[in-house]
């Protein structure tokens, strides 16, 4: 094999890596690590893990793969510090802890007005109403 393509999936449940050769497409590997189960209200992952799940993954590909592709889970939220590393845990999008928060910023402005300006009404699983609960 002269090189090969990796496509990642990062889900709210594992990370996904699937290897495939470059010039015909054929799979040479495909392997997943779970995450830590989470459920709501409080559905939290250590972002590391995320990344110690996909070196893992692809730690005996890395001298093959030429390209990568990834898909990551919708709205989770990723606060990072000024040296880039995880402030916190990550609040995934199931996470409803912040229902209070997307209330009072519908109250604030109205749901028609959110909707007209950005196209989405706040709710607990978008991540304006996570950065107002912080």
């Amino acid at each position: 094999m002269t090189g090969a393509v990796a496509g990642v999936d990062s889900s709210t449940q594992s990370v996904t890596v699937e290897v495939r050769d470059l010039d015909d497409g054929t799979l040479v590997a495909r392997d997943r690590l779970p995450h830590p189960v989470t459920s709501p209200p409080r559905s939290e992952v250590d972002p590391e893990k995320w990344w110690a799940a996909l070196e893992a993954l692809l730690s005996g590909h890395a001298a093959t793969v030429d390209a990568l592709s990834v898909a990551a889970q919708q709205h989770g939220m990723v606060a990072l510090g000024a040296d880039d590393r995880p402030l916190r845990p990550a609040k995934l999008w199931n996470d409803t802890e912040s229902a209070p928060e997307a209330g009072e910023l519908v109250d604030r402005l109205g749901a028609e007005d959110w909707a007209q300006r950005c196209g989405s009404v706040p709710v607990a699983a978008l991540t304006i109403s996570k950065l107002a609960w912080l």
